[in-house]
């Protein structure tokens, strides 16, 4: 397990749990290329529990070349030429953390590839026992297809994080392969045999964040007692005589000054027009006595905390309810912490129908106060968080039914639970990550790749030159069927150079292209030429001259260098394993779904593809 001391940063980033969910977790990287193991490198310094290699390749050297951890030993007569590379790249990442265990797993020992082993028996039950927690797949070198038909066979399939860097282009695409075993994981949209993939923690911020923290539309009775008691039981603060005490209130507790000032003055206690809620602000002015009190500017900053919603509005955001169905009804792995965590979910939905709010968070932001103040306003918040975890805990006890009394499920499991359910709960994020309406890129056949397509491979890595599949005129609309309808509408309307730059659909594009070309290469149903005789011939009637030349340029460029770059191959790992272990720890929102990057132009962009 990762120390604290030695972990402290990243503690600081996704918690104690979160490096606990880390050092359990288990990465398993398709491949040894350099991307593959620069996304390596960066789950490992954080103290991932496990990472396993499988790989196809002997070491060239292209990989002396290319990947920093493919390196000749100094002590040592033989050379590391023609032997195992994912060996060599377990050998030398191992070394970086000894908290997690790297393996290494070669198979190409009788001639196979990676493509063969995930299609055959092995890799069904290898990958049945490894539980997972995700998959790191290098695109150039295993098709994505293979990787979806064997993951599709498990019940509760990991995500899959597909790497492509290739020159100066790349993209990082996340993937959640829909199961279609029976009796395959139930979610609140289970048709597809997937679930979405649950954000604990989304570190929100932001007006509807203080919002919820505070809810001082609806004040608790212990705060309103406080907040008009001793010092503060005029409404006008006559009892705090001190300056310096007065330019320190709480504005949680000016605001309610403010809101029982303007209920007695206005007659009513509506606050939905621009009139009212400027009528409001004139009453906390009113509060002031000094231009200089930094507390009542706070105030009048977060004055719509107390301003009433509209009847529209959801009693809970779409996101949290979206999240607490997914809990309340996913079956991960079928453990007791499992049901507890349904059972929390369900309780925390009950809680929120009843009561028309979340739970309080038991926390509070920063404001202008004394420290004794403050310590006072948050032991109130605290002590009431913890009252309502208690009543949804005892609720949600006294229904379970004798089939989630099987789980031993108890009293104190199921409050731990809702605790941190109920501090976490505006945080909830789903994400949906699969792909359902992407077609294949190639088709369901089966791949074999002769040594004689190996070796042009091999020819093409070891320096940047152009590859080119024998085509006719290429109709783009075969590519842009990846697209949404919503992208396939921008792309259509695009008419200047100047919209065309700033989008990075066109790489996107180029790269889909050029790996759909690729992939029927390695299945026979295409031609390599040598050298690059010919540019591409881009067709489609929808797009404007100017977004074919782009697609059409963007084509070139990735069909210019086959080969991996180690910058580009850095940046692409390292924003593979950022999104690894935002999905591990389910710490921050991950990527939804494709992030495209070109050196070429030194742009990058996110598109849910």
């Amino acid at each position: 397990m990762a120390t604290s001391d030695k972990y402290d940063r990243q503690v600081r980033l996704w918690g104690t749990s979160g490096q606990a969910e880390v050092a359990k977790g288990h990465v398993l990287c398709l491949g040894g290329s350099a991307v593959l193991s620069e996304a390596a490198k960066n789950v490992i310094l954080p103290g991932v529990g496990k990472v396993t290699i499988v790989d196809d390749q002997k070491v060239t050297a292209v990989d002396l070349r290319t990947n920093f951890f493919v390196v000749e030993k100094q002590q040592q007569d033989t050379s590391i030429l023609g032997t195992s590379r994912a060996e060599a790249v377990r050998e030398s990442l191992q070394t970086l953390n000894p908290d997690s265990s790297v393996v290494g797993v070669d198979v190409g020992k009788n001639g196979g590839t990676t493509s063969d082993w995930l299609e055959s028996e092995a890799s069904r039950v290898y990958l049945s026992k490894a539980d997972a927690s995700l998959i790191l797949v290098d695109e150039q070198h295993v098709p994505i297809e293979k990787v979806r038909r064997a993951l599709e066979r498990l019940s509760s399939p990991p995500v899959v994080v597909r790497c492509l860097s290739r020159g100066f282009v790349g993209w990082v695409r996340l993937e959640q392969v829909a199961s279609t075993t029976s009796g395959s994981a139930s979610t609140a949209s289970s048709s597809s045999g997937s679930r979405p993939h649950i954000v604990m923690d989304s570190k929100p911020e932001g007006q509807a964040f203080v919002r919820h923290q505070l809810r001082l539309s609806k004040p608790f009775g212990a705060l309103q007692k406080y907040a008009f008691e001793g010092a503060f039981s005029d409404v006008e603060f006559a009892g705090v005589k001190d300056s310096a005490e007065h330019a320190h209130i709480p504005y949680p507790i000016i605001l309610l000054h403010a809101r029982k000032l303007y209920s007695e003055g206005q007659g009513g206690s509506s606050l939905r027009t621009r009139e009212e809620k400027e009528a409001f602000k004139k009453c906390i002015l009113r509060l002031r006595r000094s231009p200089d009190e930094q507390n009542f500017q706070e105030a009048l900053d977060v004055a719509y905390l107390m301003y009433d919603t509209p009847a529209s509005s959801a009693v809970v955001p779409e996101d949290t309810r979206e999240a607490l169905e997914a809990l309340a009804v996913e079956r991960r792995n079928g453990t007791k912490d499992d049901a507890d965590l349904r059972l929390a979910a369900q309780a925390v939905m009950k809680f929120c129908e009843e009561k028309g709010a979340l739970p309080l968070p038991g926390s509070l932001p920063d404001m202008t106060s004394t420290t004794e103040g403050y310590i006072a306003l948050q032991e109130l918040y605290r002590r009431q968080a913890e009252a309502e975890i208690d009543e949804i805990a005892k609720a949600e006890q006294t229904t379970i039914s004798p089939s989630d009394n099987n789980s031993n499920s108890s009293s104190e499991n199921l409050k731990t639970n809702v605790g941190n359910l109920c501090r976490s709960a505006f945080a909830l994020r789903c994400v949906d990550l699969r792909q359902e309406t992407t077609p294949a890129l190639v088709g369901r056949g089966t791949t074999t790749t002769s040594s004689a397509d190996q070796a042009h491979r091999q020819d093409l890595a070891e320096d940047c030159v152009p590859m080119e599949v024998e085509t006719s005129t290429t109709t783009m609309s075969k590519i842009t069927r990846l697209l949404p309808e919503e992208l396939r509408a921008e792309l259509e309307c695009m008419e200047s150079q100047e919209e065309v730059d700033e989008s990075m659909l066109p790489w996107f594009l180029g790269i889909a292209k050029v790996v759909e070309e690729e992939q029927q290469l390695s299945c026979g149903r295409g031609t390599a030429t040598g050298g690059g005789q010919g540019a591409p011939q881009i067709k489609d009637e929808e797009l404007s001259p100017v977004v074919l030349e782009a697609i059409r340029k963007a084509t070139m460029e990735v069909r210019r260098c086959p080969g991996q770059v180690h910058p580009t191959s850095a940046l692409i790992g390292g924003i593979a394993a950022q999104e690894a272990i935002k999905l591990i720890t389910r710490t921050y929102v991950p990527l939804d779904n494709t992030l495209v990057y070109s050196g070429v132009v030194d742009r990058s962009e996110v598109f849910k593809i």
